[in-house]
């Protein structure tokens, strides 16, 4: 909102001082001075008008030097395009063992060329042909059923370049057969590429003898391959170039191409001037040639050069007519009259002024008096008010403030001098032109009020927000002519106001953020999890196939030692086999439980226990490796600890065979000592829980320090030497260490290279005073001579691998069983289902789970569906946590899993059979 100066002293006249000299000493004054202000005015209308074409001129230069730029880059693009295209072509060539004619041609039109490249009029391919090889290649290429040529060898050159496949993407031409080592501009491009492996363009040229009626230049890209062809005349290993991948180009298309857009009104002419001294034109847009290239009647034109493709072409560059928008030269041609019209109203309007003058004096005379009653009541209203107060004389753009308005500003009645101007020059740049417009809605009567806030520059430099409003009066035509309002300086209120915005911006940014977070932790949480179930299908399928052709390794080097009849080397043979399979069995075993552990799908159980028992059972497990060894083992049970503690013996066993395993494996000579202790958490207090620790101390290599920290990531050896030396993945002590920290336990290792090391396995454990569980121990099943009781009854073996029916079958008619055998689920649910109908039924069903056509799942939902109550016995080689449950689920009895362990499934059958028979037999006694 404006503002106006305090005018302590009053700008109308006192009654003592009339204004002025008499009217007729002062009447002549306007007529001078109209006719400077028309002199004046034309001079300005002169010198902004040639401003104005000066700024049009530079406009337009700037104008043309980006338009330029634009097309030397869409060219260069259009030519990147093209060897693209080449190199797609020698791609395709060397990823074919021999390119044919039919695949060239379909990879040219699969690839839409025809469609991207508006000035490419094919794609070929040259071969080099050497002198030698000429006969030989024609004959190929007539054998080859497109075209009958000859060729001649060029006189001092050492091969024929020949167009061998070309297929047109733009018009029906044929280039096939063409020599284009008799072109020399064509053969100069195409040695220049071979030479330096990169694309290169020809000089301009019109082949002869096709019906292409232009001129063309050729790319070349040239191919590398260093494999014999089937075609005759290959270069062989010795010359690795096989050809080059060729497109004619429609240079005058391209440049035309390029230059499309409505704002591209330029001319070019493009020619080749690689040879000193030559110019050939090679693309010229010119509507007309003759023209003359102008801009404002002047000559102006910019030369570029390019150098592409191993050539250096010349544009000439300029502007076509209608490059020059009417527009451009509109405002100053407006300029130009606006300001000769403005001159002459000007001067007319002051001769009439001066006319009017002394009307004018009489009535300021008339008004004096009353505007200084007035100005009198308006200075007691403006001092006695706190806001900013001011007062706007539209007639005479004189500002009127009061005392707190200068306050407001820290401006000083002296400082402001009451003009518009000085109102303007306060506010802030930015804030000005809404101010005026809000001001004149207001004074035309197109908006209610005059109502908003705006920065304005205080005394010290500083910006302060300023409310102002007003209201003005009217005439009795409606026209305004007074306003007066009030400003009050809200600075520190939309302080207060934009620190809460920004307050509660940062807190919608932040919500944002961590919605954004947390949708992105989900998408990862779904990533991972099915990474995980992905994992644990690939590790299952992995079991499977390594477990079922494990069963018949293990199971026939079983047989083969449990003959008396075969000689010593053979039993050495077969014991080998036996070793490596359950050496990889293990192995599977560990990625099992370290891809269980991993996915948190591992589970550990608290049950009775007796540690000694557990260790005694582990050393005397690894007595004959011991042996073997030629080292001493003892152990030492500390006589205090508790006989019986609650514990996983499975996983506690299973980390003490590791630690035990890798300290003879890795000890040479001297001893192992294993001994056990127990120490309470609160020795004082009343609780019994505790830890149980168990030491395995070797005099084996021992550890480097740098190397400890590596021992339990998993495939990792303390270094690669120790893989070489002594095998092993790498997976025993990880799974070990995982295995303990589900038990709430750790591993401790201690190490000194060449002394040996020692590992301590601490886990939490509590006493008990029931009796500990047996131990379990692992059979080994050619080692055992316990007798199995005869098998009696009728088995059904569904089975789809032979050697596993064989392997199988022989243990259980060896046990005095009957076996039949099924191929699949299909054939078995028929067998059954039929034999169940007779006075024969089978007593017992073996059903592999895995099978073609239909699978044992399947095969045992559809038996119990069906009334089927004879036992099944699921067998598979998915030994994964939830295969067992899957079985069951299915209507199995029971669950074996391969490798077949010879004692543990003649006990199962023998178990189940018998039931099978007491179960008939009382069905019977009903």
């Amino acid at each position: 909102m404006p503002a106006g100066s305090t005018n302590n002293a009053s700008s109308a006249a006192r009654d003592d001082d009339p204004i002025g000299p008499p009217a007729h000493r002062r009447a002549h004054w306007s007529v001078p001075l109209a006719l400077l202000v028309l002199i004046g005015g034309l001079l300005m209308t002169a010198l902004a008008t040639a401003t104005s074409r000066d700024a049009t001129d530079a406009a337009q230069a700037a104008r043309l030097e980006q338009l330029v730029d634009r097309l030397i880059t869409r060219i260069n693009m259009r030519l990147g395009r093209h060897e693209d295209a080449l190199r797609g072509v020698r791609a395709a060539y060397i990823a074919s063992r021999h390119l044919s004619r039919e695949e060239f041609s379909d990879y040219v039109r699969s690839c839409g060329f025809d469609e991207r490249y508006d000035e490419l009029h094919g794609l070929g391919l040259v071969r080099r042909i050497r002198p030698d090889a000429l006969d030989s290649f024609v004959e190929y290429i007539r054998s080859d059923g497109v075209f009958d040529c000859s060729f001649h060898a060029v006189e001092g050159d050492p091969a024929a370049l020949v167009i061998e496949y070309f297929d047109a993407t733009v018009r029906d031409i044929d280039l096939v057969g063409i020599n284009i080592g008799d072109v020399p501009e064509l053969r100069k491009a195409a040695e220049l590429a071979a030479a330096t492996g990169a694309a290169t363009i020809s000089a301009p040229v019109r082949l002869a003898d096709t019906p292409i009626d232009m001129q063309l230049v050729l790319m070349f890209l040239p191919i590398f391959d260093d494999r014999d062809s089937a075609a005759p005349g290959h270069a062989g290993p010795a010359a690795p170039l096989a050809g080059w991948a060729i497109a004619p180009l429609d240079i005058q298309r391209a440049f035309t191409g390029a230059r499309i857009g409505s704002d591209f009104a330029l001319d070019v002419v493009a020619s080749d001037s690689t040879t000193a001294g030559t110019r050939q034109v090679i693309a010229d847009t010119r509507v007309h040639p003759v023209a003359p290239m102008t801009l404002h009647g002047q000559t102006i034109s910019r030369r570029e050069s390019l150098n592409v493709g191993g050539r250096t072409w010349n544009l000439d560059i300029s502007p076509r007519p209608e490059f020059e928008s009417p527009t451009d030269f509109a405002g100053a041609t407006w300029l130009t009259l606006g300001g000769l019209s403005t001159s002459v109203l000007a001067a007319g309007i002051l001769l009439v002024i001066g006319r009017s003058h002394q009307t004018a004096r009489r009535v300021a005379l008339e008004m004096t008096a009353a505007l200084r009653r007035n100005e009198e009541r308006w200075q007691l209203a403006v001092r006695a008010n706190n806001n900013g107060i001011w007062d706007w004389d539209l007639s005479t753009s004189r500002l009127h403030v009061s005392p707190a308005w200068l306050s407001q500003l820290g401006v000083s009645e002296s400082d402001f001098t009451g003009r518009y101007d000085d109102w303007a020059s306060r506010v802030h740049p930015e804030d000005l032109p809404r101010a005026l417009e809000a001001i004149t809605a207001y004074i035309e009567d197109r908006a209610p009020d005059y109502n908003l806030e705006l920065r304005m520059r205080h005394a010290d430099g500083s910006w302060r927000w300023i409310h102002t409003q007003g209201v003005c009066t009217r005439d009795a035509h409606g026209r305004a002519v007074r306003m007066v309002g009030c400003h009050a300086d809200v600075t520190d209120r939309l302080r207060v106001e934009k620190a809460l915005r920004e307050s509660e911006g940062l807190a919608r940014e932040t919500a944002t953020e961590l919605e954004a977070k947390r949708v992105e932790l989900e998408r990862a949480c779904d990533a991972a999890d099915q990474a995980n179930r992905a994992k644990s299908t690939f590790l299952a399928n992995i079991s499977h196939e390594i477990r079922t052709p494990m069963t018949a390794i293990l199971g026939y080097a079983d047989l083969l030692l449990d003959r008396a009849d075969i000689s010593s080397d053979a039993r050495d043979f077969a014991g080998v086999i036996k070793r490596n399979g359950e050496h990889l069995l293990t192995l599977l075993n560990d990625v099992l439980d370290l891809s269980k552990i991993e996915a948190g799908r591992m589970s550990v159980e608290r049950l009775p226990c007796a540690p000694s028992d557990l260790v005694d059972d582990v050393v005397s497990l690894m007595r004959p490796r011991i042996a073997a060894r030629g080292i001493e083992i003892s152990v030492a049970h500390d006589p205090d600890a508790p006989r019986h503690l609650m514990l996983d013996p499975t996983r506690t066993r299973q980390i003490l065979l590791n630690l035990v395993g890798n300290a003879i494996k890795f000890t040479h000579a001297g001893r192992i000592d294993v001994r056990t202790w127990f120490t309470r958490d609160n020795p004082t207090g009343d609780s019994a829980r505790g830890r149980l620790h168990v030491a395995i101390r070797d005099t084996g290599i021992g550890i480097r320090p740098e190397h400890i920290g590596h021992l339990f990531e998993p495939f990792m050896q303390a270094d690669e030497s120790m893989s070489r030396r002594f095998g092993g993945t790498g997976l025993g002590l990880p799974v070990s260490l995982r295995l303990a920290h589900l038990m709430d336990g750790d591993i401790l290792v201690e190490s000194e290279p060449g002394v040996g090391s020692t590992f301590t396995l601490v886990v939490r454990a509590e006493p008990c005073t029931e009796p500990a569980a047996t131990s379990p121990r692992q059979i080994n099943p050619s080692n055992t001579t316990a007798p199995h009781a005869a098998l009696i009854g009728r088995i059904l073996f569904a089975e789809d691998g032979a050697d596993n029916q064989r392997l199988i079958g022989f243990h259980l008619k060896k046990a005095g069983a009957t076996v039949h055998f099924a191929a699949n689920g299909q054939e078995a649910c028929d067998m059954l289902l039929a034999a169940a109908k007779t006075a024969e039924p089978f007593d017992l069903v073996l059903m592999d789970m895995q099978m073609p056509l239909l699978d044992g799942y399947e095969a045992t939902r559809r038996l119990r569906a069906a009334g089927f109550s004879t036992p099944i016995i699921a067998l598979t080689a998915h030994a994964m946590a939830d295969d067992r449950r899957r079985c069951l689920d299915a209507g199995c009895d029971d669950y074996l899993t391969k490798p077949i362990n010879r004692d543990q499934l003649l006990s199962v059958c023998g178990q189940w059979l018998e039931l099978s028979r007491l179960k008939r037999a009382q069905f019977l006694a009903a």
